[in-house]
């Protein structure tokens, strides 16, 4: 193959071959890369096209005045909630937000001191209103040292108030009344305690409209508790019209407001961005 003189050509020519040259390179590079790049780009600017009638179809597609409109809403709706949230604590709590002491403040000799009043106060009611009541009946005033005295205080008030209730129905007898351990609710994914449950076993005579009287004062937002347990039968020994009450009622105890409580994380998912 005769490979051509160079030297031979004159200027012109040699201008020619360069101009000649460097179009078939930049034909041959745009054929090569940039073809193949504006075929990607252009099929991409077809897809967004393409996802943004989706979202506008779906209304998803959204400006920024519809976005704080959106924001705006939620907002009312979480104040919403707030004020359901806190209107239902207030109609259920057996002790209300103000009244939960904390457990520095509240002594072991401070529980002492309140369980031997309650039952005094107890047993002075009984008394004027001809109740039974047993000899070994209410809390220990003996406290253990690795015991915490804020729950304790919360147990006597959860068992005095549902055997002031009792009196107030003019039960016949209230021979047992006991509290139980605590429950304590939490969120499932922090684990903090929201709610804590303070039940009481009971026993109790009375008669048939003493009993419907109970179960409806027990749903009035003054002294609301709620039922785990409960077992009605005819008293044995007695008259016909006398019934035999056992169950296991709680009081509730909210120990945080919504503020405090933090929502479960949500996961987000990053995507790539589609397009240039």
């Amino acid at each position: 193959m005769n490979i051509p003189d160079l030297k031979s050509w004159s200027e012109r020519q040699q201008v020619l071959a360069i101009i000649v040259l460097a179009v078939f390179i930049i034909f041959g590079v745009s054929f090569s890369i940039l073809i193949p790049l504006n075929a990607r780009r252009t099929r991409l600017e077809k897809e967004i096209n393409m996802m943004k009638i989706q979202l506008a179809s779906k209304n998803y597609l959204l400006d920024e005045d519809t976005l704080q409109a959106k924001f705006l809403e939620q907002q009312e709706l979480n104040q919403k909630t707030y004020d359901q949230w806190t209107n239902l604590v207030q109609r259920i709590a057996a002790i209300s937000f103000d009244q939960i002491a904390p457990t520095s403040r509240i002594g072991h000799i401070d529980f002492k001191v309140a369980v031997l009043a309650a039952r005094e106060r107890l047993q002075k009611k009984s008394r004027a209103l001809k109740v039974t009541l047993p000899r070994s009946f209410g809390m220990d005033a003996v406290v253990r040292s690795d015991e915490d005295a804020r729950e304790l205080m919360l147990q006597l008030h959860a068992l005095e108030k549902l055997v002031v209730l009792l009196f107030d129905l003019n039960v016949r007898t209230v021979s047992k009344a006991e509290p139980l351990m605590p429950v304590m609710h939490k969120l499932p994914e922090s684990g903090d305690a929201y709610m804590e449950e303070y039940p009481v076993e009971v026993e109790f005579l009375c008669s048939y409209s003493n009993f419907f009287e109970f179960y409806r004062s027990i749903l009035r937002p003054e002294h609301v508790f709620c039922v785990r347990r409960l077992k009605v039968q005819p008293a044995p020994n007695e008259k016909p019209d006398v019934l035999l009450v056992k169950g296991v009622l709680s009081a509730l105890v909210f120990v945080k407001k919504p503020e405090e409580l933090k929502p479960p994380a949500i996961k987000v998912k990053y995507t790539s961005p589609l397009g240039h």
